[in-house]
């Protein structure tokens, strides 16, 4: 955190499963505004454990409502495009 100049305290880093560490975040009810999902091979994998995510309604003082949705960011490879002569 320090070195990327995040504001540490509210970065929090974790190592669990990741379908088992998203529902622990949903049932705690934690204000999350990203998970950041960095296993190229498997993050897509866990895509499906955010279903039935518990939204938060935000109020505004105008009157206007917001469902407050984590945004999720997902890090996986791609196949190398073949080019006419490589085939």
């Amino acid at each position: 955190a320090k070195l990327n100049k995040c504001f540490q305290g509210r970065l929090e880093m974790y190592n669990l499963d990741g379908r088992e560490f998203i529902h622990n975040m949903n049932q705690k009810g934690l204000e999350i505004d990203h998970f950041i999902m960095n296993l190229p091979a498997m993050a897509p994998e866990f895509l499906d454990a955010f279903r039935g995510w518990n939204f938060k309604i935000k109020s505004y003082p105008d009157g206007s409502t917001l469902q407050q949705r984590p945004i999720v960011h997902l890090h996986c490879f791609g196949e190398k495009a073949k080019c006419s002569d490589e085939v």
